[in-house]
């Protein structure tokens, strides 16, 4: 079948959420484990770090479509999927996420960085 008959019906409402958080999930999965030697990073809070900040940079606010985006659970999601985390190690993780939040490391990527980027990445299209 034609995945183009797939594209004519949009997802909205809860699903859309769904889909984007899991559009968002992916990506994050996927460049983790395009990194090097991702694994021996298991528990490591610079990792940790730096999937709460993808996480926070991809939704802007606290509520998206009117629900609250748990993103401490999505950032436990995808570290067990890249790492195959038993139960009992994602409260390392949970408690890595709390120390990170209650001292401040937590932070999205600003809005002028965003726009450097996008102008310049335009600029490179538009001469190259």
């Amino acid at each position: 079948m034609n995945d183009s008959v797939f594209d004519l019906v949009s997802v909205k409402h809860s699903l859309a959420s769904h889909e984007k958080e899991n559009t968002i999930c992916n990506k994050i999965v996927e460049r983790l484990k395009n990194m090097p030697n991702v694994q021996l990073l298991k528990h490591d809070v610079e990792l940790t770090l730096y999937v709460c900040n993808l996480i926070e940079s991809a939704y802007n606010k606290k509520y998206v479509d009117n629900k609250k985006v748990d993103k401490k659970e999505m950032c436990i999601r995808i570290l067990t999927l890249v790492h195959c985390l038993k139960p009992d190690e994602q409260p390392i993780i949970d408690k890595q996420i709390d120390f990170l939040y209650n001292n401040a490391k937590i932070k999205a990527t600003s809005i002028f960085k965003k726009v450097r980027v996008y102008a310049m990445d335009w600029l490179n299209r538009r001469l190259l």
